[in-house]
């Protein structure tokens, strides 16, 4: 399957671009996403808290992934 992955701030710093499609196994996860990303983008397993959304909605559990999802990855941020 393959699903479109946005990364915001830092995350897309460290892939290197902001979107992109990624081809996963049928009936993956928002965990193997991870591990996934993870591997093969090191510093990205030092964003703690980082949030993900799948089609526009957060998601606070892993979650099962489907053919054409779109997956924003949204590190933490700070300001004032």
């Amino acid at each position: 399957m393959i699903v479109r992955i946005l990364a915001f701030g830092f995350a897309g710093d460290v892939i290197g671009k902001r979107s992109f499609d990624l081809e996963l196994r049928d009936g993956a996860d928002t965990d193997l996403l991870q591990e996934h990303l993870g591997l093969s983008y090191p510093a990205l397993k030092g964003i703690l808290n980082m949030a993900l959304a799948v089609n526009q909605t957060y998601i606070v559990e892993n979650t099962k992934l489907k053919d054409g999802d779109e997956v924003a990855i949204i590190p933490p941020v700070s300001g004032g």
